[in-house]
């Protein structure tokens, strides 16, 4: 069940990133690594440090 809830949240924030990117809200328009929705997902799969 934790599981679960942890992927829909993971989920939530990568949909959330991805709408506020498309619709070029600040500081959401630009990444450091591509997108910031690819940033999220690539610090959560590897081990990226998360910008300070």
């Amino acid at each position: 069940m934790a599981r679960m809830l942890e992927l829909s949240y993971q989920g939530a924030v990568h949909d959330t990133l991805a709408v506020l990117h498309e619709r070029e809200v600040q500081p959401f328009d630009d990444g450091y690594e591509g997108t910031p929705y690819h940033d999220f997902m690539g610090r959560l799969m590897t081990d990226w440090d998360w910008p300070v």
